[in-house]
């Protein structure tokens, strides 16, 4: 697949990902800056 960012896979991914933390009850995360590349750590 071809997947650019801004594109329709993108967006389609993330709505997904937002939909799921929601049911998850998670909090949202703010996204990141372009040319970030901090890793999350994991709890």
């Amino acid at each position: 697949f071809h997947a650019q960012r801004g594109g329709e896979l993108e967006h389609t991914l993330r709505t997904f990902v937002m939909r799921l933390s929601a049911m998850l009850q998670a909090p949202a995360e703010r996204p990141a800056k372009a040319g970030s590349r901090r890793s999350r750590a994991v709890r």
